[in-house]
């Protein structure tokens, strides 16, 4: 059962923000891309539909402040277990 969250704006008055939607991953990988801070502020993306060696592509890859490197796939509807199967692999593969 997925857990479901708001985000609020805090003034004096809180209300929770609209809901949006987007077009497709491109436009999620795009606005990840410009700010990675959307995800995690200390991480760096270092490459976008990056090619691995074994003729798949990671969306976007990123390294973090230890030197990990950080795979990360996108999905524009809800996380199936093959998008996890699919993040794992890809992760094998830049081992």
């Amino acid at each position: 059962m997925p857990i479901e969250h708001e985000i609020w704006k805090i003034d004096k008055h809180p209300q929770p923000l609209a809901e949006a939607s987007l077009r497709d991953e491109n436009e999620l990988e795009e606005m990840i891309s410009r700010d990675v801070r959307l995800l995690n502020r200390e991480w760096l993306i270092i490459g976008r539909q990056v090619m691995t060696g074994y003729g798949k592509r990671i969306d976007l890859l990123g390294i973090d402040a230890s030197a990990s490197l950080i795979v990360i796939e996108l999905k524009k509807s809800r996380t199936a277990r093959g998008s996890i199967y699919q993040s794992r692999c890809r992760r094998s593969m830049i081992h």
